[in-house]
């Protein structure tokens, strides 16, 4: 199992729970934390905005682009949450248009990181709020979360589903031991004669 990090916790199960760098936990926690204010119901957070479910935010700052997104994390701090998500960085990255030959070369430190990179820009500071509360929202957080937690290797100490040889299977066979019952199977070698699987 990876050894935890510095303010990791475990969670049941043996997952490695990485906070959180801008303080975003999920909506559940506020129901057990001492103090039930949440950075986004701060007085002037979202200003207007404050009506709007995380999710529908989401969708309005993903219709700009990279330079609206770093203009909304100025505003404040809830707002510098929202426009910092993986999620919106991402986005802004793969709808770029590559050179020919060109290949997108993912940054260690998020997709902020890769997109600044890309555009020659100096490396971006870690992203931090200096704010006490935190921002409670499962729309931030299960990303993240999917993203991060290390999985405990029992998890995936057995292989349940059968592989098949690809060359040694038939169409119809394949319908009939696998398609019609249901049945999941890895099937190996489809690949093996493809160019580009010799040059990655």
């Amino acid at each position: 199992m990876p050894k935890p990090r510095r303010g990791a916790a475990l969670a049941p199960e043996g997952v490695v729970v990485v906070p959180h760098p801008l303080r975003v936990r999920p909506m559940g926690s506020l129901l057990f934390a001492d103090d039930q204010r949440s950075l986004r119901e701060e007085p002037g957070a979202l200003g207007a905005l404050a009506l709007l479910p995380d999710e529908v935010l989401m969708q309005i700052l993903s219709s700009g682009g990279a330079r609206e997104l770093a203009c909304c994390a100025c505003t404040s701090r809830a707002m510098r949450v929202l426009a910092l998500s993986e999620d919106l960085w991402k986005a802004c990255c793969l709808e770029e248009e590559l050179a020919p030959g060109e290949w997108l070369r993912y940054d260690p430190g998020g997709w902020r990181c890769t997109y600044r990179r890309r555009r020659g820009l100096p490396a971006a500071p870690a992203a931090s709020l200096g704010a006490t509360h935190y921002y409670y929202s499962d729309v931030l957080y299960a990303p993240w979360h999917c993203g991060t937690a290390a999985i405990p290797p029992r998890w995936s100490r057995f292989e349940n589903v059968p592989r098949v040889a690809a060359s040694g299977l038939s169409v119809e066979e394949f319908a009939a031991r696998f398609e019609a019952p249901g049945q999941p199977v890895i099937l190996t070698g489809l690949a093996s004669g493809w160019p580009p699987a010799a040059k990655w």
